[in-house]
């Protein structure tokens, strides 16, 4: 790992450590006061101590995985052919070895980021002080605080089945950006022997924001001892960490999702910061302070202090948001009586069957994942991982905001057993579908929140898998699950009521007349024609597909706007985070037409005038888009018609409505592009763009940054792999762009064509064929 990734890894674990600054100076100072705030260097030298086991005679460490894993790294740093990765001679860096407590807080920051439930709650609060002010509404403003608050699906088809438990806002530089990747959505499947005729078949697809390198870095471990082969696994791990998180053995096949359980809580403190002290029950208890030393380069360096009530740390002044107070944050990855068990994914990539596999998984304490899994004999199984917070009936009740810290109605009263948590083994249906979406019906007892994402790509998923199995009733193939990875159409349950509520106003949205310079009624009326016959197919030439995600911006935006929710506030509804470099996106992220579609159901709240501007604010924001678009960098993809383009640009007369409308390719402005953390810097670093379809509800997700400026992906596809347990030397992978992070590479981006034409490369597990097709030898000497 970090012969190909030892710039991403030196990022990594500065973000984790809090020592941006020392690296890239003041423009880092809020992430690591962030970051030291949240304590990870502190917590992971904690989950470290735990992690070894010392044999009780000699006194001696019995194992320490994290030690081994670091002693490699540094191994390397110590080899005589060792040359330091570009990025350290450009920035005058130099190279320090690495130790287990910086592993420790990398697991750390990467609990964090797997677990949800507390930044939405914030934006809520705003948001509901917001809509509450408003008068004169022909309709109950709760009705909409209601249609805005509930992310859950209740429609969902596909939740485990009844009995799941028998086990039957500033910018910071590009750099501070590179860190692991926050999870905002995955696909995860796998289908048992009924229908694959014999062994289990798996596919997963991890969803990161996409960075270059790629956030995760493919392996094959093979670890043998006396008694012959000890650990033969492969697939995809997260840089930075050891063990394969995402992958199979000879036996098991496992992939992940995020859970979106809520396994966090916000508390608005009482705290007086003179004398250290907080309020709680009508006394006055003394915080635990913390001061941390930040290094920053060219110039002096500072102290941060750190406020920690029983709650959790203090984001005291932290958050770029005009509504920030003294919120203390509780959360499964930040308790201290909780540890990062790198030991229990050294067990699951040795499990020998999948009831092996499930065994191990739910030991995942602090990490709140869907673990899909299958076997060699055709066994399937679902389990959640994670520690879940036990929470008394009135902080479930108020549970999508923030509690008052000082009363004690909302503590925890500490978590429910792991073996409660959700889990399913062989289910009557034969395949299990995981799309962070809410899996468990209404008679699951504990309460795991409403951020659960909209159901739209299981929903899909399960259309596509269903379609084989029923209508062409043959078993299911691993290019049957590689057409449904690549798959980018959303399900009609996800847009048919919001077109149909323009269909059903389309008379009157014909009686209007336009009062905007440059574009005409007619101009208006095609685009609304156009977006009636949308089907839910969002690929790159789709111009149905190009009008449709900018119209549901810019509807969203009206709607907004009419409700007095100001800029700032829209774009958290929309999804935008708390803070650009740690947390891009929230909860509400990729639920913009599941809420219009609520709100469209409240009579009079969407009308006809509200959805004609909506598209004469598309068509402006359509032009400037396109507008704004450069010539790509590769000869092999053409983007625009550029003499259309500068016609367009000038608003010359020789271009029609008509002419104009053909540039809405979806693909003409949705792209792909894969930035490096030098990118700005050094152009040659980055990748791109490409056209791209995709939205954040289909299968094969292409979901930008939603604050509607530009359409360039945020988050999509990291990893893409697909086994299939009776042919385990056919499994096959993708990982874009390639799996080096040196830029001299030739594997530095060899695999972009493959992952944009959806192809995937053969995973070679056999030995013999691991020998016959390898590129390169590296033998590590003591």
């Amino acid at each position: 790992m970090s012969q190909d990734r030892l710039w991403q890894m030196e990022v990594i674990r500065r973000v984790a450590t809090g020592t941006m600054s020392e690296l890239v100076g003041s423009e880092a100072i809020p992430v690591d006061k962030i970051t030291r705030t949240f304590g990870f260097h502190r917590l992971g030298r904690k989950d470290v101590e735990a992690l070894i086991k010392k044999d009780p005679k000699t006194g001696k460490n019995e194992s320490n995985f994290v030690g081994s894993f670091v002693d490699g790294v540094n191994a390397y740093l110590k080899s005589p052919d060792f040359k330091a990765p570009v990025e350290f001679t450009i920035l005058k860096v130099p190279i320090k070895p690495w130790s287990e407590d910086e592993v420790g807080a990398v697991m750390r920051l990467l609990g964090w980021q797997m677990s949800r439930g507390w930044h939405y709650k914030i934006v809520n609060q705003a948001l509901k002080q917001s809509l509450k002010s408003l008068k004169g509404l022909s309709y109950n403003s709760e009705q909409v605080i209601q249609a805005i608050f509930d992310l859950t699906d209740n429609d969902s088809a596909t939740t485990l089945p009844t009995g799941v438990m028998e086990i039957n806002w500033d910018k910071l530089d590009d750099m501070i950006k590179h860190q692991p990747a926050s999870e905002q959505g995955s696909n995860c499947w796998v289908v048992g022997g009924k229908y694959t005729g014999g062994a289990a078949m798996l596919a997963s697809d991890p969803h990161l924001s996409q960075t270059l390198p790629n956030v995760w870095y493919q392996n094959h471990i093979v670890v043998q001892n006396d008694q012959g082969t000890h650990l033969d696994v492969t697939g995809a791990t997260i840089t930075g960490i050891p063990f394969v998180q995402i992958g199979h053995n000879q036996n098991v096949a496992w992939g992940i999702t995020l859970s979106y359980a809520d396994v966090a809580d916000i508390f608005i403190e009482e705290v007086d910061s003179e004398q250290n002290t907080y309020t709680f029950k009508n006394k006055q208890l003394p915080l635990t302070v913390f001061d941390e030393h930040i290094l920053v380069k060219n110039q002096s360096s500072i102290h941060h202090k750190v406020l920690v009530s029983h709650h959790g740390p203090i984001l005291q002044g932290l958050m770029n948001y005009s509504g920030s107070t003294n919120f203390a944050i509780q959360a499964t990855f930040l308790q201290e009586d909780l540890h990062v068990p790198v030991d229990v994914f050294f067990r699951m990539n040795q499990a020998k069957s999948a009831r092996e596999l499930r065994e191990q998984a739910v030991q995942l304490s602090i990490i709140s994942l869907n673990v899909v899994f299958g076997d060699d004999q055709g066994n399937i199984g679902y389990q959640m991982t994670g520690e879940v917070p036990k929470r008394s009936q009135h902080a479930i009740k108020n549970a999508n905001l923030p509690h008052l810290g000082w009363d004690g109605l909302s503590d925890w009263e500490g978590y429910h057993d792991l073996e409660e948590n959700p889990a399913t083994f062989n289910p009557k249906q034969g395949y299990i579908i995981s799309a962070n979406h809410k899996i468990v019906g209404p008679d699951y007892k504990n309460y795991l929140g409403s951020s659960f994402k909209y159901g739209g790509r299981a929903i899909r998923i399960k259309q596509l898998l269903l379609d084989v199995i029923e209508n062409q009733k043959r078993n299911l193939t691993l290019q049957d699950f590689a057409n449904i990875q690549n798959d980018v159409t959303e399900p009609t349950q996800h847009w048919i009521h919001l077109i149909n509520h323009i269909k059903d106003n389309l008379s009157e949205i014909q009686s209007k007349v336009p009062i905007v310079q440059n574009i005409t009624h007619d101009h208006v009326l095609m685009c609304f024609n156009l977006l009636v016959d949308y089907n839910g197919d969002c690929n790159k030439n789709s111009i149905q597909a190009g009008i449709y995600n900018v119209y549901v911006d810019q509807l969203f935006k009206t709607i907004m706007t009419k409700h007095g929710i100001d800029e700032e506030m829209t774009l958290r509804v929309k999804g935008c985070g708390l803070h650009p470099a740690l947390f891009s996106v929230n909860e509400y992220f990729g639920h913009e037409v599941h809420t219009i579609t609520k709100l469209s159901k409240i009579k009079h709240l969407i009308s006809a005038d509200d959805m004609y501007q909506s598209m004469i604010q598309t068509i402006y924001s359509l032009r400037q888009l396109l507008n704004l678009k450069q010539a790509p960098q590769d000869p092999h993809e053409v983007l625009l018609n550029t003499g259309l383009l500068n016609h367009l640009t000038r608003r010359d007369a020789n271009i029609t409505a008509e002419q104009e409308i053909e540039l809405y390719k979806y693909g003409n402005y949705h792209t792909l592009h894969f930035q490096h953390a030098f990118g700005k810097l050094v152009k040659e670093f980055n990748r791109g763009p490409y056209p791209a379809g995709g939205t954040a509800t289909t299968p094969n997700m292409g979901a930008p940054y939603p604050d509607g400026k530009q359409y360039t992906i945020q988050i999509n596809p990291s990893y893409r792999m697909l086994v299939d347990l009776s042919k385990i030397n056919n499994a096959q992978s993708i990982l874009a762009p390639g799996n080096s992070g040196h830029l001299a590479s030739e594997h530095y981006d060899d695999y972009i064509y493959k992952y944009i034409n959806g192809e995937y490369n053969q995973m070679y597990y056999a030995k013999e064929d691991v020998e016959k097709y390898k590129e390169h030898t590296l033998i590590l000497k003591k």
